[in-house]
């Protein structure tokens, strides 16, 4: 099956309107090797819903609900290295420049620590790394999910916040995130979840985040072309200052996509029309890569300035890969050489990247935020 015949019934599996209302299918991580992960340094919260830490330094490694006193808030390149550390997600950064118009970095950065955290069960790739069970993306109903409507969903985060501000010595939670499978295959939850936020009044205080493989900006065009979502979506979600979207580029060469996807190498092509249908749309963006070819990455990023301008540098990071419970059970007896090849692509991927950040923008790679740069639109 091609990938829009993959996407057309996928969709079909994990939504479904009732009396009007979108419901989404989502994973339930009760019972799973995720929840292994999770439970770590997370929480789970209701089988369907977690709370997860983005930047561990910031966190007391006994009490994931309690400041860190020993982390030195006065030093900007600590917090910044906190952020760009192989354990971490930037995310908070987006809130700080979305919400507050701030790239100064302080102590007020540690509240958006923490992330409200749904997952769609399904996705069109096979990534051998994914840390999402198997079964937890295949869109099959079964006893690990369950349909809910955004209404459901955004009273799970109001609970959530409700406890967290009758307790003592515990941030608030101010972001929501729309997780893996592959959130656009369902684009309307999106404009859906921050028309909801809208109606609340949480549009000033709580942002929106998600992740997307770069694999449906054909599909969502054939989505608007038949009539199944609204036209120009994307332009109106981009309307939201409170949204940002994690874009995955899978590979900078086609066998390096197919190796990182299981997919057919010709479905590389699909990132760069998918990456610029978003940026277009004036949606805020941020690039990186999984498990990039160290040989080839330079080229890829000369096409993607060559679309998008220098600024791409700056936005774009690389993300190490973790061997996660279900990687474990997944590449099995292959894990040695896939840990091995994983961790030397990063490094030397890593090393190229600040070469090219270095030259083409006299930046020093993951040293200042990605916020607030603009990319070339058509």
């Amino acid at each position: 099956m091609d990938n829009l015949g993959t996407l057309y019934k996928l969709r079909s599996k994990i939504m479904s309107k009732q009396n009007g209302d979108l419901r989404l299918l989502l994973a339930n991580f009760r019972d799973t090797k995720q929840q292994v992960d999770i439970e770590k340094r997370n929480s789970v919260i209701e089988d369907f819903f977690r709370i997860k830490i983005d930047v561990k330094p910031w966190r007391d490694a006994k009490d994931t609900r309690k400041d860190n006193k020993h982390f030195d808030w006065n030093n900007k390149k600590n917090i910044m290295d906190s952020m760009s550390s192989p354990s971490s997600f930037d995310m908070p950064s987006w809130v700080l420049y979305n919400l507050n118009n701030k790239k100064d970095l302080d102590k007020e950065i540690n509240k958006y620590c923490e992330v409200f955290i749904y997952q769609l069960k399904g996705c069109n790739l096979h990534c051998p790394y994914c840390f999402v069970d198997d079964f937890n993306k295949n869109g099959k109903y079964d006893e690990n999910s369950g349909f809910f409507s955004m209404q459901e969903i955004i009273r799970e985060f109001e609970l959530e916040r409700i406890k967290r501000k009758e307790e003592k010595n515990v941030n608030q939670i101010y972001r929501i995130r729309a997780s893996v499978g592959e959130p656009s295959i369902v684009p309307e939850q999106w404009l859906s979840l921050l028309q909801e936020l809208d109606k609340r009044g949480l549009s000033r205080v709580v942002h929106v985040q998600s992740d997307t493989n770069l694999t449906t900006g054909h599909f969502i065009d054939a989505l608007e072309e038949k009539g199944r979502i609204e036209k120009d979506i994307l332009k109106k979600i981009a309307e939201y200052k409170n949204f940002s979207l994690l874009c995955s580029f899978k590979g900078t060469d086609k066998e390096n996509f197919s190796k990182n996807t299981g997919a057919d190498p010709s479905l590389i092509h699909e990132q760069m029309y998918s990456f610029e249908k978003l940026v277009n749309a004036g949606i805020d963006v941020y690039p990186f890569f999984y498990n990039p070819n160290p040989k080839t990455i330079e080229h890829f990023m000369e096409n993607l300035e060559e679309k998008f301008g220098s600024n791409i540098y700056a936005k774009t990071w690389i993300l190490p890969l973790k061997v996660y419970e279900p990687v474990k059970d997944r590449i099995k007896c292959k894990a040695d050489s896939y840990e091995k090849e994983w961790k030397e692509n990063y490094e030397q991927s890593e090393e190229k990247m600040r070469e090219l950040v270095k030259k083409k923008t006299g930046l020093e790679y993951k040293k200042v935020l990605r916020t607030g740069f603009k990319l070339k639109t058509e």
